[in-house]
Formats: structure tokens, sequence, C-alpha cells
């Protein structure tokens, strides 16, 4: 181990033996300052000495510094070279996806420049635009959607629903139903727009290939969410043009996807009251039957079952889920272990029980009744208790 002697040699003194040494505290602060001073001094000229940052090249895209980010992005979207215009619209996809940055862009007029780039030749700028647009009303919410409506930009992707680009059909899609979902503006500005509903399910025809059936997914969601926001007008649209048979000739499909957005625009349909009788004339209940079997899939059933649960209201539509033999498939679907499916169901029983044959053949479910008004959802017993009245209910004098 050294010695304090040692120790004192390589220069550990204490604060009195520094004092003494330089002439007191005083000293020391100062000699201190000027030896800071000295390093900054050679700080400032080692870095003087460098040479200046090289020009970067014309396709290198950097991000401007705080606030001068956004308006930059915006004005490199309109640049007339591809290269820079499709670099661009990735930095505006990453900047959209933060809240902050997402409104900054917005009030920097990034909508009005990607609808620009909706119009663009390129297919990429095209889907890359779209694409945006789904980020922008998924961050900017009712901000970003009531400026898309300001700028035109539904109308533009409207257009596009037809565009030769797979990938730029999809994305349109995808941004409408987005910003449908998020803006009953955007809803009410699709359903008053004559022809735009009828010309989705149009869309959603006849086609047999795989990109086909993916559009008409597409196309069958869109209809669906603006039809679930009871826009008016919008189901009277699809009816008038033919809706309800088209909507059944696509539940034949093979495609779970196109079957079950089919279905379930039938359902949304089928609640206004001139569409129950139509839908029994052009083989809705059997279609519904079919898609209730023990083949298919839960989710198919529950949106079959709730479809037919808004037909059967009707005196028609009673009499025919009897012949169409949907009573005893119901009568199975109560026994699966579904709220939402035993709900539809009970539903579907009271009003069939109405019907003096459906009454009669539903007899045998009335010891299920009797198990669901104890379950433990108090929604369920109130409409199993509902259901299991209308089945025991006995004519006067009989």
């Amino acid at each position: 181990m050294p010695s304090m002697q040692g120790q004192e040699d390589v220069g550990f003194y204490s604060y009195e033996q520094s004092a003494q040494m330089y002439g007191g505290a005083e000293e020391i602060a100062y000699q201190d300052a000027e030896y800071a001073m000295e390093d900054n001094g050679l700080h400032m000229t080692a870095f003087g000495a460098q040479a200046n940052p090289k020009p970067q090249g014309k396709y290198t895209i950097t991000r401007g510094w705080e606030k001068f980010a956004f308006p930059k992005a915006v004005r490199l979207l309109r640049d007339g070279d591809l290269e820079i215009q499709q670099k661009a619209l990735l930095t505006v996809s990453e900047l959209l996806r933060t809240g902050e940055a997402c409104v900054q862009l917005v009030h920097a007029g990034v909508v009005a420049a990607l609808t620009e780039c909706l119009g663009a030749p390129d297919p990429t700028v095209r889907q890359r635009a779209a694409a945006d647009f789904e980020i922008l009303v998924g961050v900017a919410g009712t901000r970003g959607c009531t400026q898309m409506l300001t700028d035109g930009a539904v109308e533009t992707l409207l257009s596009l629903l037809d565009d030769v680009s797979t990938p730029v059909r999809h994305a349109v899609y995808n941004a409408l139903v987005e910003a449908c979902a998020r803006s009953p503006a955007i809803q009410a500005r699709l359903c008053s727009i004559d022809g735009t509903l009828a010309g989705l399910l149009a869309r959603a025809g006849d086609h047999t290939g795989e990109e086909d059936l993916e559009r008409m997914a597409c196309a069958l969601e869109l209809i669906r969410v603006c039809l679930a926001g009871r826009n008016p007008g919008a189901a009277e649209q699809l009816l008038d043009a033919g809706g309800l048979a088209a909507l059944v000739q696509i539940m034949s499909k093979q495609d779970i996807a196109v079957v079950e957005g089919a279905t379930t625009v039938l359902g949304l349909l089928c609640a206004e009251w001139k569409a129950k009788e139509e839908a029994v004339k052009v083989g809705a209940v059997a279609a519904l039957t079919n898609l209730m079997g023990a083949h298919a899939l839960l989710s198919t059933k529950i949106v079959a079952v709730h479809a037919l649960m808004h037909i059967c209201v009707d005196i028609v539509g009673k009499a025919a889920a009897v012949k169409a033999g949907a009573v005893p498939l119901i009568s199975q679907a109560l026994e699966v272990d579904d709220e939402k499916l035993i709900l539809n169901s009970l539903q579907c029983v009271a009003s069939i029980a109405e019907n003096k044959a459906g009454r009669a053949a539903l007899q045998p479910v009335a010891p299920r009744l009797a198990q669901l008004m104890y379950h433990h959802i108090t929604v369920i017993q109130r409409h199993a208790m509902l259901a299991k009245r209308a089945v025991e209910f006995k004519e006067l004098g009989k």
C-alpha cells in the first residue's frame, strides 16, 4: 500500500493545504475559471477547423426540425419527382402515427396534398395516399374527417373504387370504412350521393376470382357501416335497387367473409318494415335456413338468426320460417353456449310462436326455455319468459 507521502507526491492535497499553497479559495476559483475558458477556446478552435457539411443528394429526404417538418413534408408531397413523392409519402405515414404530429400535418394542409396524390398516375402513390388517409382518420378522428369533407377527399376516394390496381382498391375501401366508422358526417355524405350504395352492391355482384371475393367483402363492409348508422334514405336506396335479391344471390357464395357480410347487410335491411315481405318473396328465409345448419360456423349462425329474427316479425315471415324448416334449427341454436345466438333465437321463437303451426312445432322447446329463465344474464331471462309464454299460449275455449 502506498504511503501518504506517495499520495502527496502525485497531488492529493486537502482543501486547507490547497488554500495555503495557492493563496486562498478565491485564487483557486479564479484559476478554475481560466482553465474552463481555455478548454472552451480549444473546443471552438477544433470545431471551427472542421469542413462544412457536404450537400446531400437530391433524393436524400431528411426530416425538418420541429415545426418545420410538417410544411416540408406537405411540400414534398407535391414534388414533381416520383421518387421524392414516394419517399415523402413514407415520411408522412410515420408522422401521422403520432397524435401531435398528425394534428400539425392536418393544420399544414396534408389532407389537400394527399387528395392530389390520389390522382397521381403512379399506382404506388395512389395506394400510399389512400393508406395514409386510413391512418389519419384513425389518429386525428373528427378533425381529420372534417378536413377530408372540406377538401373533397371523400369524393376522390369514391372515384378510385374501380381503380385498375388491386392494392389501390383495397386501400381505398379500408380508408372509407375507417372514415365512415368514425364520422357520421362522412356516412351521410356517402349516402347522400345518388347511386353510391347501389353501386357498392353492384360491385359485390357476380365475381368469382379470389381478388373479386375480397372486393365483395370490402364493399359489403362499407355498406354495413353506412346502414348501421341509420342514415336517412340509405336502406331505401338499396331496396329500390333490388338489393334483397342481390344479397340472397351473394349468400350462395363459398367465401365465409362474403356470406357473413351479405347476411349482415340483409339483416340490417330487413329491420325496415317494407323489406320483410319482399325478403320472403326473394327466398331469403330459405337461404338463411341453409346457413343455420350443423355445418355452419358459429359466427355465420349468429348473423343468420339475427336476419331471420327481423323477418319473422311479419306474419308472412313466420309462416315462411315454419315452411322452410327453421324451427328445428332454432331449437338447436338454443343449446349453443353463446349469449348473442341464444338471445336472437329466443326472439325468433317468440315471433314464430304467434303462428299456429309454428307454435305446435315449438312445443319440444319448452323445457329449454324453462332452463333459460334462470340464465345468469337478465336480458336472456326476460326473453326466455316471453318466448315460453308465447309457446304455451292456448286459444280461448280450447
